[in-house]
């Protein structure tokens, strides 16, 4: 049985050598999903006197976790302390550092009903180590992903962090800048398909032999054709 791809299959390598190839054309800034991107290369380049706290927000499958990737290659290839982990494993060891970056992913696990009963003043403790450290002095900056719903449950007016810090809550909430991934444009992903063969010794012209073994990513497909 032939096997399919698909763009979660990727090492953060490899995501990063497409990103740098599709990087490459000279109107970055047209692409939604890329340019945003690199503009988080240029934060991440940039110095600033106290860390910052990134809400990454996409929906599932949109590219969270691959652009995740490309911020760890980034980091290590600039000689940047890059540390990614899932929430939950923060949750258990996890000390704030004033420098270099930290991805966690799959914040959305906080607002599961039976994680949070369970886990409630751990979570607790995460989100004061969070509040001290973008109060503090420091070159860090630490990206939070998780989907719309879950931003939502945790930072609107009645969510997990109000509950939690009724009266330091909008200080806190101020200090958490969002970043929200656009949907990528077919345009991206043609672009994407380009590259990868490209990197794989493929010939232009092999595009339609390709696209046979690529699964569509949910993210390509509009939302009113996805029950489809």
């Amino acid at each position: 049985m032939t096997k399919r791809l698909s763009e979660t299959a990727a090492d953060s390598s490899s995501a990063f050598s497409l990103f740098r190839c599709i990087s490459s054309v000279r109107y970055l800034n047209k692409l939604k999903f890329f340019s945003t991107i690199n503009h988080e290369l240029d934060r991440i380049k940039s110095e600033r006197e106290s860390p910052e706290i990134i809400a990454l927000v996409a929906d599932w499958g949109q590219g969270k976790s691959f652009f995740l990737d490309i911020i760890k290659e980034y980091s290590n290839s600039s000689n940047i302390a890059v540390i990614k982990e899932n929430f939950s494993n923060v949750l258990e060891n996890w000390i704030p550092n004033r420098d270099g970056i930290l991805l966690i992913d799959e914040v959305e696990n906080l607002v599961d009903s039976a994680i949070f009963g369970k886990y409630k003043e751990k979570i607790r403790d995460f989100w004061i180590n969070i509040k001290t450290l973008a109060n503090s002095k420091g070159n860090s900056i630490i990206y939070l992903s998780m989907t719309p719903s879950a931003y939502s449950k945790i930072f609107s007016v009645g969510g997990q962090l109000q509950l939690m810090f009724q009266e330091t809550f909008p200080a806190l909430v101020e200090r958490v800048k969002k970043v929200t991934l656009n949907t990528p444009a077919k345009l991206e992903f043609l672009l994407m398909l380009n590259c990868s063969m490209k990197l794989r010794g493929f010939d232009e012209e092999d595009l339609i032999s390709y696209l046979k073994y690529m699964d569509l990513p949910f993210w390509v497909t509009q939302p009113e054709r996805r029950k489809y």
